[in-house]
């Protein structure tokens, strides 16, 4: 079990729009094992603790040739995780579509729940990522 921390930042705002399609939503229901929230929790984190992540990613579950009403979607993988904030913890999963604008150092997680709402976030926060081994 590895633990990185990263820093709370507003989104590009697109992650609700994939999250909303039905088969994004089979995908998290399976990987989390419930209704994902729809949209995305985005850290900042170091170099050091991308280059974890991306070994993660290396060894994760890979969803590809994905359709939505006959249509291919993005592809994506998925890392299981544990966020955590001050006394909380939830069961997450970090979430990296293949075709993407952010750089490796910026993580997008998927949750039921609405982190910013019901812990109370605000962009420049301290989360801790717990990576849970595969």
């Amino acid at each position: 079990m590895q633990k990185i921390s990263g820093y709370l930042t507003s989104g590009l705002n697109r992650g609700a729009k994939f999250l909303a399609l039905p088969v994004y939503k089979g995908i998290f229901l399976k990987e989390l094992g419930a209704e994902a929230y729809c949209g995305t929790l985005n850290l900042i984190i170091s170099p050091e603790d991308a280059r974890k992540i991306d070994k993660k990613f290396e060894m994760a579950h890979t969803y590809d040739n994905l359709l939505h009403e006959g249509k291919e979607v993005g592809a994506i993988a998925t890392v299981s995780i544990r966020l955590r904030y001050k006394n909380r913890e939830k069961h997450s999963v970090i979430v990296r579509p293949l075709l993407t604008s952010h750089s490796s150092e910026t993580i997008e997680i998927v949750s039921s729940i609405c982190f910013r709402k019901l812990w109370g976030l605000q962009d420049g926060d301290e989360l801790i990522v717990i990576l849970e081994d595969l």
